[in-house]
């Protein structure tokens, strides 16, 4: 049972908004409503076997601790139920939508098993009876009643938190920046802690661009869950998201009119690791190495040809011309196979993204640079390796 609560907890609704506490929420939830639902159930089929065979007193007794038990059980269940309510539907929208009106019908059946549950403590208390029959059983249906339309519940989609905001919100903690480019639109990816966001631009300045933008998260599973994308001004959305541990794939599809759009796919191999020592030791290889080899494809638009060009230049020089020579405000460094791992690199303010591929010496192997203009994909060769 414990197993099924805390599975359950963890892909409810309540748990998309508000990570652990959302589903701590969910999990004393369901806890506190089962408990009361199977005591209920219990405690009626003990108390009428023991009235046929003639042992109220038992029976009485069996009914108190019941009672006292179900008190504190409703309170769990009403003010986890309440948070969590306020977590996944916006008051606004309570009376307005479909999860809203059923979560009403909802709120109403506990309501009405809770006022059951009363009048039956009251009227043991004021005859010192054992629970009645006929009240057992409704409160054991109402209750009945609750699970069915829960099940209803968890089905449907839920609405909105609020509106598009103004402006992307911060972030809360480290960030892994990635960069993609989808036909003319470039991507730039910011992803915490329970939250991703998106810009998008294209070559020229963009601004007033009605883009829309659609994502999906196939986990390490292989499980893939739509993302609800909301805005947050010309060229950026952003969505509540818990990022599963492990190597994900982030899809998007994007379009704005008058430019060419298409799809694109992220890795996101979470949570990654702080890359300042990685970039330190890149940037430390790259002065010290007298000539490297590039060979370089550039392109505005990923569903066109590229430019190609090869390019032999020393190390020093070649970091100087790149945005990483000077450090980089965003830097996370991730798995990439034996011998190999990822440094994604982060520039918000420029909307600048590079991915190097290195090797465990901090030598790079391969860099993707993604911007609003371009997309850039480098290939690296060592002459004085051997050296």
């Amino acid at each position: 049972a414990a197993t099924v609560v805390g599975a359950e907890a963890w892909r409810a609704h309540p748990q998309a908004a508000w990570d652990v506490g959302g589903a701590a929420l969910t999990a004393v939830h369901l806890a506190a409503a089962s408990v009361w639902a199977g005591a209920l159930v219990f405690t009626l089929r003990v108390c009428a076997s023991w009235r046929r065979q003639e042992a109220p007193k038992t029976a009485r007794r069996l009914l108190a601790g019941y009672a006292r038990l179900a008190l504190w059980l409703v309170a769990a269940v009403v003010v986890t139920g309440v948070l969590s309510g306020l977590l996944v539907v916006p008051l606004s929208k309570l009376f307005t939508t479909g999860y809203g009106q059923v979560l009403l019908v909802k709120i109403a059946l506990v309501g009405l098993a809770i006022a059951v549950a009363a009048a039956a403590r009251n009227r043991l208390r004021r005859t010192g009876s054992t629970m009645p029959p006929r009240l057992g059983r409704f409160e054991a249906a109402v209750l009945a009643a609750v699970l069915a339309i829960t099940a209803v519940l968890v089905t449907l989609p839920p609405p909105p938190r609020s509106s598009a905001l103004t402006f992307a919100p911060p972030p809360d903690g480290p960030v892994l920046p990635l960069g993609a480019r989808a036909g003319l639109i470039g991507i730039s990816v910011q992803a915490w802690t329970g939250q991703v966001v998106l810009h998008l631009g294209v070559p020229e300045s963009g601004v007033g661009t009605r883009f829309t933008a659609g994502a999906a998260l196939t986990d390490p599973a292989g499980t893939t869950t739509p993302v609800a994308l909301r805005g947050c001004g010309s060229g950026c959305f952003y969505a509540p998201l818990s990022w599963p541990t492990g190597t994900s794939v982030l899809s998007l599809d994007v379009a704005g009119p008058g430019w060419t759009g298409g799809h694109a796919s992220l890795i996101v191999d979470w949570p990654g690791a702080d890359g300042t020592a990685a970039l330190r030791q890149v940037t430390a290889n790259l002065a010290a190495t007298k000539e490297i080899t590039v060979t370089e494809h550039v392109t505005s638009d990923t569903t066109g040809p590229s430019s190609d060009k090869t390019l032999v230049i020393g190390g020093a020089a070649f970091l100087g011309a790149e945005p990483y020579g000077d450090g980089a405000p965003q830097a996370r460094v991730m798995p990439a196979g034996p011998g190999r791992r990822l440094l994604a690199l982060g520039y918000p303010a420029q909307d600048i993204n590079v991915l190097l591929t290195i090797d465990d010496s901090g030598r790079i192997l391969a860099e993707t640079l993604t911007d609003a203009t371009h997309l850039t994909i480098r290939a690296f060769d060592y002459p004085d390796q051997g050296a």
